[in-house]
């Protein structure tokens, strides 16, 4: 890895939660652990990238946890990584992405690195907004340093949309993450219904 990606894990089984953090620092993750929700309210600042959260706390759940870290500074992905099965109380949840126990090392390790690649696919979406609205605002102008510098912007433009591309087929099923976007789901019917 180039960058270092600082993992959080907030799991109140330590056997666990140091299993987690075995797998992580394998693949060369910074790791930090915390053992209830205090403690991760404690740890948290913006050089953690990913938190995996577990839902199921004494003191302060892991759904208090995570709409606290939602408030904080911090780009935060946060993966939910619990035992408690996903229902309709998972609408008002401002998680990443859900997992549910118990998960393999292959579970916890892609789940990481679609979070970082998701993450790092914000930040170059960003970076095409602030290209194209520079290609934009010079569109109206016209001289010879103007068309050499939207030239160069296009170019530029070109290579993030590439970046993008390439770091979208990175995910196990993009299909499934950008069909939305695309296309959204039907609308419930509950004539429908079983």
């Amino acid at each position: 890895m180039t960058d270092t990606v600082t993992v959080l894990i907030v799991e109140d089984e330590t056997d666990l939660a140091d299993t987690y953090a075995i797998w992580l620092e394998q693949e060369e993750y910074e790791v930090w652990t915390a053992y209830s929700g205090d403690e991760a309210l404690s740890k948290l600042e913006p050089a953690i990238d990913v938190i995996l959260l577990d839902r199921r706390m004494p003191n302060i759940p892991g759904d208090v946890v995570l709409k606290k870290a939602r408030e904080r500074e911090g780009a935060y992905q946060i993966s939910m990584l619990t035992a408690v099965e996903p229902n309709a109380d998972i609408f008002d949840l401002p998680f990443d992405e859900y997992l549910t126990k118990p998960v393999t090392r292959t579970e916890v390790l892609d789940a990481v690195e679609r979070l970082v690649v998701r993450d790092s696919i914000e930040d170059d979406l960003n970076e095409l907004f602030q290209l194209a609205s520079k290609h934009s605002t010079l569109a109206t102008q016209s001289n010879d340093d103007i068309e050499r510098t939207q030239r160069k912007i296009q170019e530029e433009i070109q290579d993030q949309h590439e970046t993008i591309q390439s770091k979208i087929q990175r995910l196990d099923d993009p299909e499934d993450y950008f069909s939305v976007i695309e296309e959204p789901p039907a609308t419930y019917d509950s004539h429908d219904a079983p």
